[in-house]
């Protein structure tokens, strides 16, 4: 077995209508994540669909998005966003279809499914929302995962950082902290 496994969906889109992606300046009562880094953000809003489970409904995620990073809509599913000054891949905004009965099944049917035999090495933070921020460091990677609940599974905001570059996974988890799942209408 794989000792870990980072998993960012890879979907090839041929005629397929691609995640939606919409732009507005960030707002709210919570401490944006502006008011955290320094940096001037926007609210992204994402209309995608579940990986693997297209069937499913749609799910609405929105994030306040430093102006400076880069948005790529990776296909149905996916979001990569390119971080000034971080090599290596691209942060990902993505939805799991996982069934189970209830959040915390969830939860945990997606963190194994990221860091399969590895799950043990993980430290996780449990947040608000029963959301639960996830890191796991090899020698030269950390392995950085938010976890959310959605409606029919999880979406999740992946980070992975070079040992040289893990002075930005601060920046990157408060913008993750920003990452909300929009209720179902």
């Amino acid at each position: 077995m794989v000792a870990h496994r980072a998993f960012v969906p890879v979907v090839i889109a041929l005629g397929v209508t691609a995640c939606k992606a919409e732009r507005a300046p960030a707002g709210g009562s919570a401490p944006s994540a502006e008011e955290r880094s320094g940096e001037e953000v926007e609210m992204r809003t994402y209309t995608m669909e579940y990986f693997p489970r297209s069937e499913l409904p749609e799910v609405t995620v929105t994030a306040e998005v430093p102006t400076t990073w880069t948005e790529t809509v990776a296909g149905r599913d996916t979001v990569e966003l390119a971080v000034p000054g971080k090599t290596g891949s691209p942060l990902a905004i993505t939805a799991l279809g996982i069934d189970g009965p209830d959040v915390r099944a969830r939860l945990e049917a997606a963190m194994a499914l990221q860091y399969g035999a590895a799950m043990s090495d993980v430290t996780r933070t449990p947040l608000d929302d029963d959301r639960v921020w996830a890191v796991r460091e090899d020698e030269s990677i950390v392995h950085a995962r938010m976890f959310i609940p959605a409606p029919h599974g999880v979406v999740m905001a992946i980070a992975i950082v070079r040992r040289e570059e893990v002075a930005l996974l601060e920046g990157i988890a408060a913008v993750f902290r920003t990452v909300r799942v929009q209720a179902a209408p």
